[in-house]
C-alpha cells in the first residue's frame, strides 16, 4: 500500500519527464534534466534504493506512457516495494567481490558505484572503466583508490587539475599525489589526449571549411568566364576545374552556398 507523499512525487517526476521529452530531451533542458536526476535519487531513496541503473529504470518505465493513472502509479510502486524488500533482504556483497563481479558480467559504473556508495565523479569513474578495461589491475587497488578520494576530499581539488597546462609541478597535484593516487596523472593525460583529438577535428572541419570555399568560388569565377564568352573547356582549365568530381564537388558547394541564408 503506497501512501500519498510518494503518489505526489512520482507523479511530479513524470510531469517533469514529459516536459523535457517535449522540449526535444535532456540536451535541450539540462537544469530541468539535473531536476529529474535528483528526483529520481529522492523517490529511490525512500524506499532505501541506491540510485544504481536497475533501480532507475523502474521510475523511467513510467516515461513511455502518455497518460499516468492510478493503476501505472500502484504498479509502479510495487515494483519499488518489491526491489527494495530483495535488496534490503539480500547479503551485500564485500566492495571487493562486487567489483570483480562487475568487471566479468561487463557492467557500468552506473550499475555499480552506486551501490557501493560512491559518487559518479568523472575521475571515479575513469577509475572502474580503467579497472575493467586492464587485466594487471585489480579490486583492491580500485578500493584503495576510492578510500583515498573519500578521506582526502580530492575530487574538488582533481577538478582543479583539468585545466592547468603544466599540472605536474602544481602544489595540487603534488598534495594529492602525496596520499598515494595510482591513477591520477594517468586520467589528466587521457584528458588531454581527448582534448587534442577534439582540436584535430575541428581544424579538419576548418580546412574543410576553407576548401568548400574554395570550390565555391571556383565555379563562381567559371560562370563569369562563361558568361563572358569563354569556351566550356577553356573556362574549366582557366579556374582548376578540369577534374569532373571536382567540377561537381563546386558546382554542388556552390549551389550549397547559395540557398543558405
Amino acid at each position: 500500500m503506497y501512501v500519498a507523499p510518494t503518489v505526489m512525487y512520482i507523479t511530479k517526476y513524470y510531469q517533469l519527464a514529459q516536459q523535457i521529452q517535449e522540449h526535444g530531451g535532456p540536451g535541450k533542458v539540462p537544469v530541468l534534466f539535473a531536476q529529474a536526476v535528483d528526483m529520481e535519487r529522492d523517490v529511490l531513496a525512500q524506499y532505501g534504493l541506491p540510485p544504481s541503473t536497475r533501480f532507475i529504470r523502474i521510475l523511467q518505465s513510467i516515461h513511455k506512457h502518455k497518460n499516468l493513472n492510478e493503476q501505472l502509479l500502484e504498479k509502479t510502486i510495487q515494483r519499488l516495494e518489491t526491489a527494495a524488500a530483495e535488496y534490503l533482504l539480500s547479503s551485500p556483497l564485500p566492495d571487493e567481490q562486487l567489483l570483480s563481479e562487475a568487471k566479468v558480467r561487463h557492467l557500468s559504473a552506473l550499475d555499480v558505484l552506486p551501490e557501493m556508495g560512491i559518487p559518479t565523479h568523472e575521475y571515479v569513474v575513469f577509475v572502474y572503466n580503467h579497472f575493467c578495461t586492464h587485466r594487471k589491475i585489480n579490486a583492491r587497488q580500485v578500493i584503495k583508490e576510492y578510500t583515498i578520494l573519500k578521506e582526502h576530499q580530492c575530487l574538488q581539488g582533481i577538478n582543479q587539475l583539468k585545466n592547468i597546462p603544466g599540472y605536474r609541478n602544481d602544489p595540487t597535484f603534488i598534495r594529492l599525489k602525496s596520499y598515494g593516487l595510482q591513477f591520477l596523472d594517468l586520467y589528466i593525460r587521457s584528458l588531454r589526449e581527448h582534448e587534442k583529438d577534439h582540436m584535430t577535428h575541428r581544424e579538419m572541419e576548418r580546412q574543410l571549411r576553407e576548401l568548400m570555399d574554395v570550390a565555391a568560388a571556383s565555379y563562381l569565377q567559371y560562370l563569369q568566364l562563361r558568361s563572358s564568352g569563354m569556351k566550356d573547356a577553356l573556362a574549366r582549365k582557366r579556374v582548376g576545374l578540369e577534374d569532373e568530381v571536382f567540377y561537381r564537388i563546386a558546382l554542388y558547394t556552390f549551389m550549397l552556398r547559395e540557398v543558405t541564408p
